[in-house]
């Protein structure tokens, strides 16, 4: 997997690959226990959400040790919360009390994008993918400007800098 795809697809390859997989099931709140159990040399980590005590911000924490360190997260999470699990970054997700089929597939849907699912999308770990473009819309922006537009007539020592005009952003 390359380090700046935003999406981490390791997990259906190595339950395929029927090796033994080694993992770690963690309720505690602390992204350096995630990086401690990728060192320690588990395949993946299950966070819990469930009866742990992390919020929001400590999972998506969490889940950038476990991309930096290279482990595989899983979260255990409640139903309502997959949506935001996932777009945080989390590879897969562990829902507790699935009673029937009919629960599973209502499940399968609110993880697939459309056409075979109803997954919202948002572009929170596309980031890094989209760095480039941003990369080079600024640099060409910037080149313009320096040989077009008279750009310090802006700076005025007694006011503030006017906005640029539309065209420059």
């Amino acid at each position: 997997m390359p380090i700046n795809h935003p999406l981490d697809t390791r997990l259906p390859a190595m339950l395929r690959s029927g090796q033994r997989l080694r993992g770690v099931f963690n309720s505690l709140p602390s992204p350096a226990i995630v990086e401690m159990c990728a060192y320690a040399g588990f395949d993946f980590i299950i966070i819990d959400n469930e009866h742990g005590s992390a919020g929001f911000e400590t999972t998506e924490n969490m889940l950038r040790a476990a991309r930096a360190s290279g482990i595989v997260p899983v979260v255990r999470c409640f139903a309502s919360d997959i949506s935001r699990i996932l777009d945080m970054g989390a590879s897969a997700v562990q829902v507790p009390m699935v009673n029937s089929a009919e629960e599973a597939r209502e499940l399968v849907q609110q993880v697939r994008y459309p056409r075979t699912g109803r997954r919202g999308s948002v572009l929170v770990r596309v980031r890094p993918v989209m760095v480039p473009s941003v990369v080079q819309r600024t640099r060409a922006a910037a080149t313009m400007a320096s040989h077009s537009f008279p750009w310090w007539r802006h700076l005025r020592p007694s006011r503030t800098l006017r906005p640029l005009p539309l065209w420059m952003a």
